[in-house]
């Protein structure tokens, strides 16, 4: 569970700053936003500027995939959370 919290990590930080720039102005539309279009360009950002990388996580057993299903699955309970924040 480590190393897919690792992974997601890196995925975090550019999702979070992502979705903070494409939703400024609208402040319920964050989780939104954070599940979908910032997921996938911080996916393909992290891919693009940390391939070299994967190759610890390869090393360690680990494929692409299993960190990515791994990385879907973190961002879902963050944006379930982030659901439950705001329509509370």
């Amino acid at each position: 569970m480590y190393i897919y919290w690792n992974y997601y990590k890196t995925i975090l930080i550019v999702n979070i700053s992502l979705s903070v720039a494409f939703g400024l102005g609208y402040p319920r539309m964050l989780p939104y936003i954070f599940a979908t279009i910032g997921f996938v360009l911080s996916c393909f950002l992290v891919r693009f500027f940390e391939n070299n990388a994967m190759y610890l996580y390869y090393n360690l057993g680990f494929s692409r995939t299993k960190l990515l299903l791994g990385s879907l699955l973190f961002n879902t309970i963050i944006t379930l959370f982030l659901l439950a924040i705001i329509w509370i």
